[in-house]
């Protein structure tokens, strides 16, 4: 729904007389919060040579991790490592690598994500079968904490709206 949808359906009268240039960046920021939907974050230890693309999660993502995390705690077990991976993997669109400053797909016919795709390609040593979950501690160098670290930071984006969006935003 574009602003002038939105601001047609209200009455203006009651409105408090806020000056027009802070309630057009609340339009604009309204706008901008309402199609981003997508963020592009580097995957930290990689030193920008690797991009992750990743969405919003939906109300069944949302849902889907909410029994999971039900599941694990119904079996008395504390896990923060396993939602986070499942978040991560969920959310991800598709992973580029940079190549002269661009940001290009591993497979241009359709996205890679963290499987055994990207597995093969970079040549990870992941024992047996390569599982989202495996594919994505294995690229994090098995260290959790920067896989939680990562993870903060992506639902961070989700709930504050997106940080370069926030970033122009407070440019103008």
């Amino acid at each position: 729904m574009s602003t002038e949808e939105l601001d047609q359906g209200f009455p203006q009268e009651g409105v408090p007389d806020l000056p027009s240039s802070a309630l057009d960046r609340i339009k604009r920021r309204r706008d901008q919060l309402a199609t981003q939907h997508t963020t592009f974050m580097e995957i930290p230890g990689y030193e920008g040579l690797l991009i992750a693309e990743y969405s919003i999660m939906t109300r069944d993502q949302i849902e889907k991790q909410r029994k999971r995390v039900q599941a694990a705690q119904s079996s008395n077990k504390l896990d923060l490592i396993n939602p986070a991976l499942d978040t991560l993997i969920d959310c991800c669109v598709g992973l580029y690598y940079m190549e002269d400053d661009e940001r290009r797909p591993f497979n241009p016919e359709h996205p890679v994500r963290f499987d055994a795709e990207l597995a093969s390609i970079l040549n990870m040593p992941i024992e047996g079968e390569p599982s989202a979950r495996k594919v994505l501690r294995c690229l994090f160098g098995n260290n959790d904490m920067a896989v939680l670290a990562h993870n903060m930071e992506v639902m961070e984006w989700m709930t504050e709206g997106t940080a370069q969006v926030y970033d122009d935003f407070e440019q103008e």
